[in-house]
């Protein structure tokens, strides 16, 4: 193999290496992990001259492959630009890149530079992939592979090392790591929305962290396995009809609905933020963020004043006009997503800014011809010019264009959408089947299964026959693994406190809890004198909400399920409920219960 000092296109890149590096520099930019390639010359010159250890040596020899690689690539497409730059007068060797960018980087050398990009963009990508077989974020976060691209940052499918548990993560732009102020404003606005902004049909996010090693800032968000809404159109072959379109776009609704009374305004709705699962349930994401990410961006000197708050051909006349955005933007927006699901086409086409805006605040859509004249002016309504006259809720928008009622949200079969509402017991527990229950005295979410059980299996009456039971766990394993586990949409499943636990026992009759713990549903306690006593009121969990919950009297463990609370008396002791007494336990952390998970609901 042809050693890199004898290799022609390296000592081509050493006469001009000041101006090549510029050139890969102000590409790497543009780039999320660009800067590796520059750091990887780096090392690969300082390589030529030092003595290495031999596992070194190996990675220069790597390095240096990556680099002639590349070069030879390169060379082709930017050999001109950098004989011209050289000749310039205003081009001085060694200077920094700010300066390089502002007096080299302009007029026909930047149209030079600006034809030859995507080729740079595209062989850096390529280096870069082939260089890192693996990225790691903080130590913490393996990238898997990159699911989204945009002006505020790359989204990558990615696995916490630790857990094992899949996320996305959105790492931001690197010039936003130069500006401090910026950084506080977007890490107050995480802060805000995750302390604010839970909901079932939003992908929340769950971290705001830096990569120490690249600089840059990163999102760590619930990752939802399936396609974007903007996929699932551009696969269709035909437009949806109108309850199908509706059937969709209801969690959005109700994520809107919410989101706005909470005083939270998303800014950039659009097919590509709304998420599909394989259960063909909608998500909505890159919330809120979005529009600080770019704001800053704007501030410094990224973006146009054009592009501060959504994608052109979504946003309200009122966001043109230079008006701040508010729930009506949003409402718009939707409207302009269904009137593209309903035909396959947008509603207002442009080539730039001022024929988007031009068209956008003066045209009136197309006619829709596959629906009555009565939905075609509700979807006008949500399309009007002014802001005022647009509905305030979706929800009840859905309802009207569907059932043709004012404020009657879409009645639909219970089948057609797993995330509606299955049953509801003494206005308290709402199963939902996603496989959770919500506890509306208490705010909390459980998942209705035990660990080790799912789905049917969760719900066969006949599992003790087959002798199947959920997996048992010791204290200090249960505590440790089941951390912000994913389920259902939420990755934020944990143990639950004693407190938490003991909320779920009620009184065998179905009266309420009004009575203090062990004294719930007997005036004599919760002895076994007092179990047989009529009417039948001894302490137990409501199996209609959560089945095949472990009840056996043959082994003294088999019903008690762990907390996370441990027990202060004892170091080697924790709290448990025990489940056919109704009552409390302290338990050895040595000892084998089962596992019930919650969450703080929506």
């Amino acid at each position: 193999m042809l050693k890199l000092k004898e290799n022609p296109v390296w000592r081509w890149y050493q006469r001009h290496d000041d101006v090549i590096n510029l050139i890969l520099t102000s590409t790497a930019e543009l780039l999320p992990f660009g800067n590796v390639i520059t750091k990887t010359i780096e090392f690969v010159e300082a390589g030529l001259t030092d003595k290495l250890e031999a596992e070194e040596e190996q990675k220069k020899q790597q390095a240096e492959q990556q680099i002639a690689s590349l070069l030879t690539e390169l060379k082709p497409y930017i050999i001109d630009l950098v004989e011209e730059i050289e000749y310039l007068p205003k081009y001085q060797k060694g200077m920094n890149q700010q300066d390089f960018k502002k007096t080299v980087l302009v007029g026909h050398i930047e149209t030079e530079f600006n034809q030859v990009l995507p080729q740079l963009k595209q062989s850096m990508s390529k280096s870069i992939q082939q260089g890192q077989q693996r990225v790691v974020l903080d130590k913490r976060y393996e990238l898997i592979t990159e699911i989204g691209k945009g002006a505020q940052g790359v989204v990558y499918k990615a696995r916490h090392l630790l857990s094992d548990n899949k996320c996305a993560i959105k790492l931001l732009p690197a010039e936003l790591s130069r500006d401090t102020r910026a950084i506080n404003k977007i890490q107050t606005e995480f802060k805000n929305m995750v302390n604010h902004l839970r909901h079932q049909f939003i992908v929340a996010y769950t971290e705001f962290g830096l990569d120490q090693k690249t600089g840059r800032y990163f999102l760590v968000m619930d990752y939802i396995q399936g396609q974007s809404l903007g996929e699932l159109i551009d696969k269709r072959n035909q437009p949806f009809n109108i309850k199908e379109a509706c059937l969709y776009l209801l969690p959005i609704a109700k994520a809107l609905d919410f989101s706005h009374k909470k005083g939270f305004v998303h800014q950039d709705i659009k097919p590509d933020n709304i998420l599909v699962n394989q259960q063909q349930e909608c998500f909505l994401t890159d919330f809120g963020l979005a529009s600080k990410i770019s704001q800053t961006l704007t501030t410094l000197g990224r973006q146009s004043e054009e592009n501060i708050c959504g994608s052109r051909p979504y946003m309200a006349p009122e966001q043109y006009r230079g008006e701040n955005p508010k729930a009506a933007a949003d409402n718009w927006a939707f409207g302009v997503v269904l009137y593209e699901m309903l035909t396959g086409e947008m509603p207002f086409n442009g080539f730039d800014w001022g024929s988007f805006k031009e068209i956008i605040c003066n045209d009136k859509p197309a006619v829709i011809e596959d629906i009555d004249i009565g939905q075609w002016r509700l979807l006008l309504e949500l399309l009007a010019k002014e802001r005022g006259e647009r509905p305030s809720c979706l929800v009840d928008f859905l309802g009207e264009l569907v059932g043709g009622k004012k404020k009657v949200e879409i009645k639909i079969e219970e089948e057609q959408i797993k995330s509606e509402i299955q049953e509801k017991y003494i206005d308290q527990y709402v199963i939902y089947n996603n496989g959770t229950v919500l506890d509306t005295n208490t705010n909390l979410m459980w998942k209705r299964c035990p660990e080790g059980l799912e789905g049917e299996e969760c719900c066969n009456k006949k599992l003790f026959i087959l002798k199947k039971s959920p997996i048992v766990y010791d204290w200090n394993t249960a505590v440790e693994k089941f951390k912000n586990i994913s389920y259902a949409g939420y990755s934020d499943w944990r143990l639950p406190t004693i407190e938490e636990l003991k909320t779920l026992v009620y009184c065998s009759n179905g009266t309420e809890q009004k009575k203090a713990w062990r004294k719930t549903c007997s005036g004599n306690g919760w002895s076994n004198e007092a179990f047989e006593k009529k009417p039948y009121q001894r302490p137990t969990i409501n199996q209609q909400f959560f089945p095949n919950t472990v009840i056996n009297n043959n082994n003294w463990y088999s019903y008690l399920y762990w907390s996370s609370s441990p027990y202060a008396d004892d170091s080697n002791g924790s709290w448990s409920v025990d489940f056919f007494a109704g009552h409390d336990n302290s338990a050895e952390r040595s000892s084998k219960l089962f596992v019930r998970l919650v969450r703080v609901g929506p």
